[in-house]
């Protein structure tokens, strides 16, 4: 398998992040999570459900849409391989992942948009 790195960020996301890992755990080989000053558990429920992954502290102290895709796009450049950026509210649903990796790198595509879903809360009031 080529090497496949995961990129997410997070606050206070106790509730997902237990789904979260569980699903792509299976499709990464590596993921770096950075967290944005959590108070919750969130930061246990990673190590516990995808023993290697990094969760490093962000250096922001409040969410920036582009500060954050700066501090995302560091991270991918200290890493060779596919790099996919997924909220957490985002699952990446690719039953044949190793094959079409193997495809786009014997195509040498270099840049895909693959579809994700997105989990969305119907009651956000709740």
């Amino acid at each position: 398998m080529f090497p496949t790195l995961l990129i997410s960020h997070f606050y206070n996301e106790e509730y997902l992040l237990p789904w979260f890992c569980r699903h792509h755990r299976e499709l990464f080989n590596h993921a770096v999570f950075l967290n944005h000053e959590s108070t919750d558990s969130s930061i246990e429920i990673i190590n516990r459900e995808w023993p290697g992954a990094e969760v490093r502290q962000s250096e922001l102290k409040e969410f920036d849409f582009a500060r954050t895709d700066q501090e995302v796009m560091a991270v991918e450049e200290e890493f060779e391989g596919w790099k996919f950026n997924l909220n957490l509210t985002e699952f990446l649903l690719a039953p044949r992942f190793p094959d079409l990796l193997e495809e786009l790198e014997l195509e040498d595509v270099g840049t895909f948009a693959y579809k994700t879903t997105v989990m969305v809360d119907n009651e956000p009031d709740i």
